[in-house]
C-alpha cells in the first residue's frame, strides 16, 4: 500500500517542497493543489479521507479534538488502522467494562 499525504493549509510549504526535493517519489499534495484554502478543519479531514490521504498538519488543537470527539466521517476503522500500520505503528484495541458511574461506554483514542 502506497501512502498518500495531504498537507493542511497551515503546514509550512517549505516542509513539503523540501521533502519532495529529497524524495520526489512521495505522493504529497499541497493544500493549494487540493483547493483546501479557507475550508474548515472538519471539511479538510473529510476531503483527505475521501481521497485516501493522510493529513499532515501543524494544527495541534482542532485536528486532535476532532479525532477525540469521533468526528471520523469518511474514515473507516479499517482504513485508519491500515494507515497507522503503514506508518510503522502498532494498533492495540482494548475492550473493557465501563465504570458503573457512567451510563454508557465510550471510545477513547490514546497515542503512546
Amino acid at each position: 500500500m502506497k501512502i498518500r499525504f495531504q498537507a493542511d493549509a497551515d503546514l509550512k510549504h517549505a516542509i513539503v517542497s523540501g521533502l519532495l526535493r529529497r524524495e520526489p517519489m512521495i505522493d504529497f499534495q499541497t493544500a493549494t493543489q487540493a483547493g483546501l484554502a479557507g475550508l474548515n478543519d472538519l471539511e479538510v479531514l473529510r476531503i483527505s479521507a475521501r481521497e485516501g490521504r493522510v493529513l499532515v498538519t501543524h494544527d495541534n488543537r482542532t485536528m486532535p479534538r476532532a479525532l477525540r470527539n469521533g468526528q471520523l466521517n469518511g474514515f473507516s476503522v479499517e482504513r485508519l488502522i491500515r494507515f497507522l500500520n503503514a506508518l510503522d505503528r502498532d494498533v492495540e484495541i482494548l475492550i473493557k467494562a465501563k465504570p458503573r458511574s457512567r451510563r454508557r461506554g465510550q471510545l477513547r483514542v490514546k497515542a503512546a
